[in-house]
């Protein structure tokens, strides 16, 4: 049996990373690949309770304050916390790093989010994707005048903005 980072590893590498119809040609995160190569993703395995924790907070502290990596994936596999709540937890971590400029983004086994049938937010546990906003604004940047977003729904739209894509916006 592999790692549970491996396991994270794997989704990257098969889901992500590679190019796909569904998103113009592109993989479903066009940036993670050269990230992933270069050693700016930091995974901790964690434990998710309710709400936030100091320790949680704390981790996203010391991840903002070192900014030595692109994204930090917090990832707990014997999480049962069910999808909603778990996107909750993720806005509730957006609200808290406002000011930081920090997106944490839930991705759930569950999550029923897709492109055209691509289920891209399938993680094998609940995992968090904590990254600068800055990040992820020039990331969009990039891929607006592309195909990217071609196969995009309204639906799809609308949930990235209630998940994150409201704490992008300046204050």
């Amino acid at each position: 049996m592999s790692s549970n980072k491996e396991q994270l590893l794997s989704y990257i590498i098969k889901v992500l990373e590679t190019p796909n119809p569904h998103f113009g040609n592109f993989p479903a995160c066009p940036f993670v690949k050269n990230e992933r190569l270069n050693g700016r993703i930091l995974f901790e395995q964690i434990s998710f309770s309710i709400s936030p924790t100091v320790d949680i907070k704390n981790r996203i502290h010391k991840f903002h304050s070192e900014a030595q990596s692109y994204t930090l994936l917090l990832y707990d596999i014997d999480s049962r916390l069910p999808k909603d709540e778990f996107i909750n937890y993720g806005i509730s971590l957006c609200e808290i790093f406002r000011e930081e400029r920090i997106i944490s983004i839930a991705l759930h086994p569950s999550d029923d989010f897709n492109i055209n049938g691509y289920y891209t937010r399938g993680v094998p546990f609940n995992t968090l994707i904590v990254q600068f906003a800055e990040q992820i604004i020039k990331a969009q940047e990039l891929l607006i005048n592309t195909d990217y977003y071609k196969y995009w729904k309204e639906t799809n739209i609308n949930n990235n903005y209630y998940q994150f894509d409201r704490f992008l916006l300046n204050n």
